[in-house]
């Protein structure tokens, strides 16, 4: 029987609690070079401008080496998920580690830039790479999220992109349960899995 969506976010919270912080350091750092390979792998053979990710919360893997080698070098503009009501979130411009703020509500560390990325600014021939977090995923790229549906929603708006799952190794399952509204992967990182 299919487990409920609520049964896997407790199970694998306790899987994060067991891993040990070496473990943790070392998935997330293979991540982070796997994501620099295909970010410049996109990029060989599509206009690549932007990239969307994340600023990992305590429990998610952590790229942070990615989007501050990514930023430094300067060959994309990054932006991040900024909370902006109940259920709704947008993407702004990442500026470097000094130029962000802690939200309130969840402790998500935001850019305080004021430069949203909006569907109205890819153009046709761009293709935009997203980073998503999740709780789990599948090889065949099911995602389930924290139950507020922020990307669900917002993922539904942006065209030609190529939304890229990132996760620890104990995020992975063989089947999630999904609804209609559940936005799919294009592809999932994790130290278990490549698939692309």
């Amino acid at each position: 029987m299919l487990k409920t969506k609520s049964d896997i976010r407790k199970e694998v919270r306790t899987r994060k609690k067991e891993l040990s912080p070496l473990v943790f350091s070392e998935e997330s750092n293979l991540i982070c070079n796997h994501l620099e390979l295909f970010a410049s792998n996109i990029s060989s053979t599509h206009k690549v401008q932007n990239i969307v990710a994340f600023w990992p919360m305590s429990d998610e893997i952590d790229i942070r080496p990615f989007l501050e080698s990514t930023y430094n070098n300067g060959a994309y503009h990054i932006f991040l998920p900024v909370i902006t009501g109940d259920n709704t979130m947008e993407f702004r411009l990442f500026e470097g580690k000094d130029k962000m703020a802690q939200e309130p509500q969840f402790g998500i560390w935001e850019p305080t830039s004021s430069t949203t990325l909006t569907p109205d600014q890819i153009s046709d021939d761009e293709t935009l790479i997203i980073i998503v977090p999740g709780v789990a995923f599948t090889p065949c790229g099911d995602r389930l999220g924290r139950g507020r549906g922020f990307y669900d929603r917002i993922l539904t708006a942006f065209t030609n992109t190529k939304k890229i799952g990132v996760c620890l190794s104990c995020q992975i399952y063989d089947k999630l349960p999904t609804d209609p509204h559940d936005q799919p992967m294009d592809a999932i990182l994790s130290p278990v899995l490549i698939q692309k």
